[in-house]
């Protein structure tokens, strides 16, 4: 019997990112009489570790931080010889990539690109050669997998890769997951009140003295805002609220286990970040039944709102039109639930992005047949 084709996932950690679930997601729910699979780990630590089914080898490089690991990730993949090796996060990825010419020429290295590159380059310590690397050895992958047309725009624009080496695939969300999440009659909230709601890490990247901008110009009191998060700006977030005499308005909740029960009940949610490669935010928004105010950054949020239908896109940066639709859509009644999970479920249902991946994958495998 021939032995089924081999995929290498490799990533640093499973802490709980959207790469890391991502990739949780497709080792849980490829095909697995189509692909035999193997998890790559930097270091072995992370709440997702404990949904990796027991039957998927878990090999540890034990490198403290990712950029000890070239010898050791060489050594790997000539010891295994993979069909595929599928990598995702940036550092990682261009390790990778520069590695390649020592690594076994019919492995097919695919890379899953995690950031909107050309933004995030500008925040790297060394901006210039992080984008004279992206140039020069991101070529190097078979294909790159870009969450959003914006994203893959800014690698054929920005980075001269070949529009033949990327490949669109949105991020997968659980729906199921997060309907046993939903608990339809207790509602988080305080009776009484519009509830908002924002989820994401509470960074600068996230906007978030935006969105409390924004909230200080809300003259009712009935409207108020709970920003689910943890993050480096706490501190500065809670000083902010404090001077705009918003504690009674605006609720730092931090880390919140279930945070989709929020997203549920909550009348919208509410996204201000500077850029989003991908938002999954938004779409499990949509998956809890709730609409979403978004300012329309640089990146793949665009791709997501239909306007009137399952969110309102405001102009970038704009905090007096963001509080005006927040006061607006205060006003109108929340839509339908089961129409918005209906229209996320169409695009973003775990099975329909599974299908693209075992697509991916196959193709890359007939190309080295």
């Amino acid at each position: 019997m021939q032995p089924k084709p081999s995929i290498f996932f490799i990533i640093p950690s499973l802490h709980g990112g959207g790469s890391e679930r991502v990739i949780t997601h497709l080792i849980r729910n490829l095909n697995p009489d189509l692909f035999s699979i193997t998890l790559v780990l930097v270091k072995k630590e992370g709440v997702f570790l404990s949904a990796i089914p027991e039957q998927v080898p878990i090999i540890v490089l034990n490198s403290s931080q990712t950029r000890y690991i070239p010898v050791k990730l060489v050594k790997l993949i000539w010891q295994h010889k993979p069909d595929i090796v599928f990598s995702t996060l940036g550092h990682l990825n261009l390790i990778i990539a520069t590695l390649r010419f020592l690594m076994p020429a019919k492995t097919r290295f695919i890379a899953r690109e995690s950031s909107m590159v050309s933004l995030h380059n500008k925040n790297e310590r060394f901006p210039i050669i992080f984008n004279l690397l992206f140039k020069t050895v991101y070529k190097s992958f078979y294909k790159i997998v870009c969450q959003s047309r914006y994203m893959q725009q800014d690698l054929i624009e920005n980075y001269n890769i070949p529009l033949s080496k990327t490949f669109v695939i949105n991020n997968p969300i659980d729906f199921k997951l997060i309907n046993s999440h939903i608990n339809v009659q207790q509602s988080p909230y305080e009776p009484g009140f519009v509830n908002f709601v924002a989820v994401g890490r509470l960074s600068v990247e996230k906007g978030y003295n935006r969105l409390i901008d924004a909230f200080a110009a809300v003259p009712e009191q009935n409207i108020k805002l709970t920003i689910i998060g943890e993050g480096d700006d706490y501190d500065l977030l809670v000083k902010r609220i404090a001077e705009r005499g918003l504690e009674n308005k605006v609720c730092l909740a931090r880390f919140i286990k279930n945070p989709y029960n929020y997203m549920f009940h909550a009348h919208a949610l509410i996204i201000t970040s500077h850029y989003e490669g991908f938002p999954n935010v938004v779409i499990e928004a949509n998956a809890c039944g709730t609409p979403v105010i978004a300012m329309n950054s640089p990146g793949g949020i665009s791709e997501i709102i239909d306007e009137n239908r399952n969110g309102w896109l405001i102009q970038d940066d704009n905090i007096l039109a963001l509080t005006q639709k927040i006061r607006e859509v205060a006003l109108l009644p929340k839509p339908a639930p089961a129409a918005l999970v209906q229209l996320a479920e169409q695009k973003y249902s775990l099975a329909y992005i599974i299908q693209k991946y075992e697509g991916l994958f196959t193709e890359a495998l007939k190309q080295n047949s």
